[in-house]
């Protein structure tokens, strides 16, 4: 119902999205800002704006 695959839903559980660079710099931002309670990596938060 969501257009993604079994495959590539099971691919966003840990934290990236393999298939589409823009969804892997949203899933790793994503993980990341739940990770540290708010904060991110300056890089990671630099990969997300590249991304988009």
């Amino acid at each position: 119902m969501n257009g993604f695959s079994d495959d590539q839903i099971l691919d966003f559980c840990p934290g990236h999205a393999s298939f589409d660079q823009k969804l892997d710099a949203l899933s790793k931002l994503a993980k990341n800002i739940t990770e540290n309670r708010g904060n991110t990596d300056h890089d990671v938060l630099e990969n997300f704006f590249n991304a988009a």
